[in-house]
């Protein structure tokens, strides 16, 4: 799958130019960020829903954007408006890497508040010396903590983890 969403991505940022790029990853970002993607993906992934409501809702999610209308336009004539909305999220995720500006990626156990979220990027604008993009991930299966991952590094103040150190420590 992850093949198919570099496919498109890769597609759609080159058929963009410089402004384009800069207005659709910002019109992709808030898509993702928004609270309302559990929705979305429901609505894209729904057979029952014709191309066009899906192509219509696709284009008002960009305010009618027309230079990314032939990239919806594709997914629609492939069959493919179930990769909404984790493309978009691929797609930041692929202009990020594109800008030699590799995001972090933050596991929790539940959707931070705008105060942890925050304090999350002031972290990392410390630890890395630069602002960067962060991509929150749910992991209902840990019991508490944040894990933070960026290339190959990776801080991991889980309670799993550490409650897997006690018992090591214990065992030993």
């Amino acid at each position: 799958m992850n093949r198919l969403f570099e496919v498109y991505s890769k597609g759609l940022y080159q058929s963009l130019n410089s402004e384009e790029l800069i207005n659709v990853k910002e019109a992709f970002q808030c898509i993702v960020s928004s609270n309302d993607i559990v929705s979305l993906k429901t609505f894209f992934k729904d057979k029952t829903i014709s191309k066009r409501e899906k192509l219509q809702t696709a284009l008002a999610l960009v305010n009618d954007d027309s230079s990314i209308e032939p990239f919806f336009n594709t997914l629609a004539d492939n069959n493919r408006f179930d990769l909404l909305p984790d493309l978009f999220k691929y797609f930041v995720t692929y202009c990020f890497t594109q800008e030699g500006n590799i995001p972090v990626n933050v596991k929790l156990n539940k959707e931070p508040s705008d105060d942890v979220k925050e304090k999350i990027s002031s972290f990392i604008s410390n630890k890395f010396n630069k602002s960067m993009q962060v991509n929150y991930e749910i992991d209902a299966s840990l019991i508490g903590g944040i894990i933070i991952k960026h290339k190959d590094n990776e801080i991991d103040l889980s309670l799993d983890n550490k409650l897997s150190g006690l018992k090591e420590l214990l065992i030993n």
